[in-house]
């Protein structure tokens, strides 16, 4: 490749001893200079619009890994090599990034040229002071947003995402909100570059501000040299910055974006882009040799080089494109999601959306217009799926080719099809086997992974027609099986995400998932006795935590004694209102506990939760009404706990249950006068109709039963 060049480069270029104290290392020729910031520029603002209107074609894979370059979304993608490398590009030349790789800022300075060729507005700029309270004010509020996770404000400001936004609902636009938001940012942002240049980079753009507080310190940096500055002040009416105050001879260099117009226009050779710290060497006179050229030469090839260094060595990262394809696509029916669908190459829903900086870069490629902007406020203008106009072909993986910020990471084809981001289900309205009763079978067909599959309508009728079924373990949620009106459509089932259900009785939004704390992971003591690893402990729960667990379940009798305290330990960690605990009260030694005992475990479980109340606190394992009678009745244990639940020190009152119908029976027939809030009950594919009849009952009779009594449930052993 031509780019190998660069390794022919003189070393003393770049050694520090070359750059000597207020050397000069760019050439006269200052037109040179910016003559080069252009052509660059111009090749990044005209391959990223490409990307943008997803016209790029086979370019992409060339220029691919431009997006990838932009701020914000290597910030947000941990692409440490890609941040790295603009912190150093502008400790070393001042803010390039803003001139050359945003097209946000090249777009600026278009605009701004274009108002600089009416009549007499060619010198119509002049130093300005930095609005430090709107510059500074916006970027804290940036920041915090960013931390927070408000993607939402994050995306309003963000200047790669905010043109990408422009470019894409000019020539396609979305929604009436996604128009809106487009129509005002490209107002704003046109009128700040037609009337002042660079305002919007330096009084708005959080990145820009950014870049600014490294900027002041660049190694090399335009200097006036005040010995052949004549005040004339054309450098400063070219600067579109306004950061040149030529009265006294200073350059905020938070500001200056290296456009190098200052250079080109000074005809006293005032202005120098040089190294920047130590005193200015005097001016000497040139010399009639072959010398002088030399470091002219050797100059322009330092600045030339190191853009050619930065733009070759991030081609490394570019990655070769798949064309999806396209297909005729019907209109069908939109089904309600509890949550939205993600990219396949999306960690989880939540990951998906913290990283995502709302640029619409996978919604302009994707071939089939699965991806559109979201009119979710709480996701307004990031991507989201929808089957409606087409599906997800497996062999497409364009968006996590394009994507700059990590939200979808890069996958092969192959890789794609072991993904899971939702799973189809049967509407039997729209399904012309139920509606028109004809053998149809389109949609078992379409799927490319085999997870629909025909069965029987009536499986004793040998002639009778069939209807689609969907396996959950191989469906990945596609799409592809109801393109055409069909009865099948693509739901998300939350992975990644955990799904929550709301008491009913209390109104407590508990995850679907709780943590059984049954089995902690045990290690030996100075005594070689068994206890709990606490360390291990706290990294599961904070895992389970940080994945949306919010209900832990534990016993006195678990682990020897030692579950409720190891947990109470680690939970403690939390805000106590971002949890449920659920304990029990496991009276189980001896044919008659007492009261006394009963009630010394239930203090124990409030100490060890270091807590005042329970959430959830069940009678442990009660078979049948005569157990019942005999653990609590008779010592008074079930009057002190009903006390307590009026209390408040028990939210919720209930029991879990082992044991033969008759004896669940038993324990409902109480209901009218304990009030059960919730039953624990042990419920899964097996236990639903073939339960060991010596100690359980069928879940199938024990579910129906609660309902009937519209009594809330929670299950162990799923």
């Amino acid at each position: 490749m031509p780019a190998t060049g660069i390794f022919f480069l003189p070393l003393k270029v770049w050694h520090p001893a070359y750059l000597t104290s207020g050397q000069q290392i760019i050439p006269k020729d200052n037109n040179m200079l910016k003559k080069t910031r252009i052509v660059l520029a111009a090749v990044f603002f005209i391959a990223i619009s490409l990307l943008f209107l997803g016209i790029s074609g086979e370019l992409t894979k060339w220029f691919g890994w431009m997006p990838k370059l932009q701020f914000l979304p290597a910030v947000l993608a941990v692409n440490i090599g890609v941040v790295v490398l603009l912190v150093l590009l502008t400790l070393v030349f001042g803010r390039i990034y803003c001139s050359v790789i945003c097209p946000m800022g090249v777009y600026q300075d278009i605009v701004s040229w274009l108002s600089g060729q009416r009549k007499g507005k060619k010198m119509r700029f002049k130093f300005q002071k930095e609005m430090k309270w709107l510059r500074y004010g916006i970027w804290v509020l940036f920041v915090i947003a960013l931390i927070a996770g408000v993607q939402v404000f994050v995306a309003l400001l963000a200047p790669y995402s905010a043109y990408g936004r422009m470019l894409r609902t000019a020539v396609a636009p979305a929604s009436v909100g996604t128009v809106i938001v487009a129509a005002v940012t490209f107002l704003v942002v046109t009128i700040l570059a037609w009337i002042g240049g660079r305002t919007y980079c330096n009084a708005v753009c959080p990145v820009g501000t950014t870049l600014s507080f490294l900027s002041r310190f660049a190694l090399l940096r335009p200097v006036i040299d005040t010995e052949k500055c004549k005040s004339c002040h054309v450098c400063e009416k070219k600067c579109k910055a306004s950061c040149i105050d030529i009265d006294n001879k200073k350059i905020d260099y938070s500001r200056c974006v290296d456009c190098f117009n200052c250079l080109d226009n000074c005809k006293f050779g005032a202005m120098k882009y040089r190294f920047a710290y130590g005193k200015a060497a005097a001016p000497a006179a040139p010399k009639a040799t072959s010398e002088a050229p030399k470091t002219t030469d050797e100059g322009r090839r330092a600045f030339i080089a190191t853009a050619a260094l930065t733009t070759t060595a991030a081609t490394l990262g570019a990655q070769p494109a798949g064309d999806g394809g396209l297909a005729t696509i019907l209109d069908k029916k939109v089904p309600e999601r509890t949550t939205p669908l993600t990219p396949f190459g999306s960690d989880s829903v939540k990951d998906f959306y913290n990283r995502c900086t709302a640029c619409q870069l996978c919604v302009s490629n994707c071939p089939n217009n699965v991806l559109r902007p979201s009119m979710d406020l709480a996701h307004f203008m990031q991507p989201e799926m929808g089957y409606e106009s087409g599906y997800c072909r497996p062999e497409c993986v364009k968006c996590s080719e394009v994507c700059p910020a990590g939200a979808i990471k890069p996958l092969t084809p192959q890789e794609k099809t072991t993904f899971h981001i939702g799973t189809a289900t049967v509407d039997r309205s729209l399904c012309v086997v139920e509606r028109d009763g004809v053998s149809c079978g389109n949609c078992a067909r379409h799927c490319p992974v085999g997870a629909i599959v025909m069965v029987p309508k009536d499986p004793n009728d040998p002639a009778s027609l069939k209807i689609p079924a969907v396996d959950e373990s191989r469906c990945i949620g596609c799409g592809a099986c109801g393109p055409k009106k069909t009865a099948v459509s693509a739901l998300q089932t939350g992975d990644g995400e955990m799904e929550y259900r709301i008491n009913p009785k209390s109104g407590d939004k508990v995850s679907l998932l709780g943590y059984g704390c049954m089995r902690w992971p045990m290690i030996k003591d100075a005594d070689g006795k068994d206890i709990v690893d606490q360390e291990k402990v706290d990294e599961l729960i904070d895992y389970a935590i940080a994945h949306g667990v919010n209900y832990f379940d534990s016993a006195p009798v678990y682990l020897q004694g030692q579950s409720e305290a190891a947990t109470g330990k680690s939970l403690s960690r939390y805000p106590r209102e971002s949890y449920y605990v659920a304990t029990k009260l496991s009276n189980t030694r001896g044919f008659e506990p007492t009261l006394e005992e009963g009630i010394e475990m239930y203090h124990k479980s409030l100490e060890y939760f270091r807590t005042d109340y329970l959430d959830y606190f069940l009678l442990h394992n009660i078979g049948s009404g005569a157990i019942f009678e005999r653990r609590f009745v008779r010592n008074g244990l079930i009057d002190f706990l009903v006390k307590e639940r009026e209390a408040g020190r028990i939210k919720n009152l209930g029991f879990s249950f082992h044991g033969q119908a008759q004896g669940f029976d038993e324990l409902l027939a109480l209901h009218d006068k304990y009030h059960w809030d919730f039953i624990q009950i042990q419920m899964n594919y097996v236990d639903w109709t073939h339960a060991d009849p010596r100690r359980n009952t069928n879940a199938e009779y024990l579910y129906k039963r609660l309902d009937e009594l519209q009594i809330p449930i929670t299950i162990m052993e799923p």
